[in-house]
């Protein structure tokens, strides 16, 4: 059997799979980064430069769903680089220069992508809805220069923890403590983490937890209960955004009819479904068999609950 380097037999593995799949922040630092920068040392053939490409396309779109679009676009001009056929990264390229009112740049990358791959469904429908405005007749691009916010989220993205956590010693929104809790785990502080999301829950408002709560959180937080006691002073003030609850919970408790068409699911019905999701964690991590019981026996379908 022919050997196959290790690393490139782990990127492909990835590169199969969705576009949303991605670890944590160590896995990006520790593994991920680290497999691709061996693997660029031997790569050879045709079929590994493709590769490198659509690995660059991958990590384009996990600094998307952190909320990072410089350092996204970053990756979809390097795949492109090394690809100047990738029509998906010329598309994904000309969305991040839309996003941050870059119009003109926009356009030129996504007529390149229509070029490229004139019957791909994606391209065609962005193109509709950001080439069709004439320049200076567009929307409010959605990151603007002098975005505190936005400028916080790139230099997590980029692993500037400690800068962070220096540019927000002074909270005064639930996002700037999120920013601050995203900043602590990337420094692997677990109880600076917790004490965060502790005193988020004294806070007054709601809340929308984002990709990047869960992208720089340290396993071991996630396995404590103190963080699942102060999500759970939280439910019920849960905002539509990115949630861990599996999609049993959507068969329990169903999205109302009524709000198909414009949300996955209902606040109510979502921050019933966090609500289970939080009990089963706060079951397993105090080893509450009582708890774990009537869990399992009020929903026999959540295999999860009634190992």
């Amino acid at each position: 059997m022919k050997n196959i380097n290790p690393d490139r037999r782990y990127l492909v593995w990835y590169a199969q799979r969705g576009p949303a799949v991605f670890g944590d922040w160590v896995w990006l630092t520790k593994k991920f980064l680290p497999a691709l920068e061996r693997f660029k040392l031997v790569a050879k053939s045709e079929k590994d430069f493709y590769l490198i490409s659509d690995i660059y396309y991958k990590l384009g779109d996990i600094f998307f769903f952190i909320d990072a679009p410089l350092l996204s676009l970053k990756y979809f001009k390097m795949s492109i680089n090394v690809d100047p056929k990738n029509c998906s990264s010329y598309r994904e390229a000309g969305c991040r220069f839309d996003e941050i009112g870059q119009y003109k740049e926009a356009k030129t990358y996504l007529s390149k992508a229509l070029e490229l791959c004139p019957n791909d469904e994606m391209s065609q429908l962005d193109w509709r809805i950001i080439g069709k405005n004439n320049i200076g007749e567009e929307e409010e691009p959605l990151y603007k220069e002098g975005d505190k916010g936005w400028e916080i989220d790139e230099l997590l993205a980029n692993g500037k923890f400690r800068q962070v956590l220096s540019k927000l010693k002074k909270v005064n929104t639930l996002e700037d403590r999120q920013r601050r809790a995203r900043a602590y785990g990337g420094l692997d502080k677990k109880d600076e983490v917790i004490k965060e999301w502790e005193l988020m829950s004294t806070m007054v408002g709601e809340i929308e937890i984002q990709s990047s709560d869960w992208f720089y959180m340290p396993q071991n937080v996630w396995d404590n209960k103190f963080f699942w006691y102060a999500m759970e002073k939280l439910n019920g003030r849960f905002l539509h955004g990115t949630y861990p609850y599996p999609d049993i919970l959507f068969k329990i408790i169903p999205a109302p009819k009524k709000n198909k068409r414009l949300f996955p699911q209902g606040l109510k019905e979502h921050n019933q479904r966090m609500s289970l999701f939080i009990q089963f964690q706060i079951a397993r991590l105090t080893k509450d068999i009582k708890l774990s019981k009537e869990l399992a026996i009020q929903y026999p379908q959540w295999t999860e609950v009634c190992k």
